[in-house]
Parts: C-alpha cells; structure tokens; sequence
C-alpha cells in the first residue's frame, strides 16, 4: 500500500511541475505582448494561449521571442530543451498506462 501511495504522489508531483512549466510559458507570452499587464493579458492568456495554442506552437513562440530579444540562441535551445523534457515525462504520466506490480511475498 505504501508503494501506491508514493507511487501516485510522484505522478501527482510530475503533474503539477508540467502544468506549472506549461503556466510559466502562458505568463512570459502574455507579458510580452501585453505589457504593462491589464485585463488583456489575462484575456490574450486565458482565451487564446490556454484554449487554443498547443505545447509545441508555444515552444516556438517562447523561441521567437527570445530571438527577437537577442537572446543566446544555445541558451535558448537549452531552455527549450529543457521545458520539451518536462513536458514529454508529463505527457507520458498523463497518458502513458501506469501501474506498480506488487510484490510476492513468499
């Protein structure tokens, strides 16, 4: 029974660090193209980020910005790697079939 539970509380935890990735990238989009914030930046997230922009577009977007910046393109390509890895463990406890196989006791 213990297993099981460390078992769903580490899902639950990988959940909650790929949904926060996900918020992250929604939040630096919306601030860069609604700034100072004000109701349109919860508009352009809430509306069009969250209901209408995959993972993988906002990935590309995040990497546009940076580049319009002048940011490092490695810096940028370690970032994006980075956040795509998160993503991907998500997506994988997310839809992937889970289970834990007891064990015998003999």
């Amino acid at each position: 029974m213990e297993e099981d539970q460390i078992f769903h509380r580490n899902c639950g935890e990988i959940l909650r660090i790929g949904l926060d990735v996900e918020s992250t990238l929604d939040y630096f989009i919306s601030n860069y193209f609604c700034a100072p914030q004000s109701y349109k930046t919860s508009l352009l997230r809430d509306l069009i980020l969250v209901e209408q922009i995959g993972f993988g577009r906002k990935i590309d977007i995040f990497k546009k910005i940076c580049k319009r910046e002048n940011i490092d393109e490695e810096r940028i390509g370690r970032i994006a790697e980075a956040v795509m890895f998160v993503n991907n463990i998500r997506n994988r406890v997310a839809h992937d079939e889970a289970f834990i196989s007891a064990k015998r006791k003999e």
